[in-house]
């Protein structure tokens, strides 16, 4: 009971804090530019941007295939797909809890323990980290005035009036210190906890996943998973330049205008929010803004872009969903190949 109250009472947050965001950045906007948008639009090019999006997603799962692969599992592209496809969907209502969703999919679709999927589904998120992180700071680089100029005016007077200028600095050589007190008792204690069973059976469960955090050593080709991983942003961005020529007013936008949009709205997309609503549209705007389009014309473009891809994952995503549920229930599955005890 304490579980389930405290589950809804973190969606209950989740979903406040996204219509707060969605009211923030949409307070102003005139709401018949929107519908007007939808109408004008030339729905060839959502179309492309909505194959790219597919595309995408595929690779993403030939990616996981190949994570699994050297442990032994050996799932079918379908299979995965519809993991991924699902957690897409599920995300749109449960913030962060499509990751659970594609593992549970996959062990009950091809037998893969979750252990060993969560291990692959985290080295995965780890690497999207470091892309998106790259792209993150080769914007701040090129645009550095102009980001700093935002810190300066935004975040300083906020810190100050919080009492934060000074002290804030000293949480992160705290934080450094509280990690390297708490490894230390770990280390000390280690031989006493392992008598308790809880505890041996949490280190059992960490090394099942850490493990799959190791396929990456054993990955075959790893040229082509460095080419995946890399076609998968490269798409999400292409997904969102498209977008532009949707209209007469944005098809003169350069690539660029799309590269710091798209990472505005990565960022946006990553918040505790369902589906990044309101995050996004106030970041996306924001970049908009920053590079000649009326506040007006900037918040009507975030939204149109965000229903669009919103729209995609889930035809995509319940077509998927629908599709898989039929095949499972009419061909059962084959054992996995992998013995635990290997």
């Amino acid at each position: 009971m304490h579980r389930y109250l405290s589950t809804v009472l973190r969606y209950l947050l989740s979903l406040g804090l996204a219509v707060f965001l969605m009211y923030y950045a949409l307070r102003q906007i005139d709401y018949r530019s929107v519908l007007a948008s939808f109408v004008e639009a030339n729905y060839a090019w959502i179309l492309v941007s909505a194959a790219m999006g597919v595309l995408s997603h595929l690779i993403r799962s030939l990616r996981w295939k190949m994570l699994l692969s050297p442990l032994g599992y050996h799932p079918s592209l379908g299979q995965v797909f519809t993991a991924v496809m699902g957690s897409y969907v599920v995300n749109l209502v449960i913030p962060r809890g499509g990751e659970v969703y594609r593992c549970a999919v996959l062990m009950r679709s091809a037998k893969v323990p979750v252990t060993v999927s969560l291990g692959t589904l985290i080295l995965e998120r780890l690497i999207d980290v470091l892309i998106l992180g790259a792209m993150i700071g080769s914007l701040f680089l090129v645009e550095f005035s102009r980001f700093w100029g935002i810190i300066e005016q935004v975040l300083q007077p906020k810190l100050q009036a919080l009492g934060l200028s000074s002290s804030a600095l000293l949480l992160f050589p705290l934080a450094l210190l509280s990690l390297g007190l708490a490894f230390w008792l770990w280390l000390h204690m280690r031989k006493r906890l392992q008598a308790w069973q809880f505890y041996v059976r949490v280190e059992q469960w960490l090394q099942e996943v850490f493990k799959g955090l190791q396929s990456i050593r054993q990955v075959p080709n790893k040229a082509l998973f460095v080419l995946y991983s890399l076609s998968i942003w490269g798409l999400y961005l292409g997904m969102a330049y498209v977008l532009f020529f949707c209209f007469e007013h944005t098809s003169g936008l350069s690539l660029w205008v799309a590269y710091v949009s798209f990472v505005a709205g990565a960022i946006g997309m990553a918040a505790p929010v369902q589906g990044g609503i309101g995050a996004y549209h106030m970041l996306v705007s924001w970049a908009f803004e920053n590079t000649g389009l009326s506040g007006q014309e900037a918040i009507v473009m975030a939204t149109f872009m965000h229903t669009i891809q919103t729209v995609v994952v889930m035809v995509a995503g319940g077509c998927t969903l629908l599709i898989s549920a039929l095949f499972l229930q009419n061909h059962p599955q084959p054992k996995p190949t992998y013995a635990d005890k290997n």
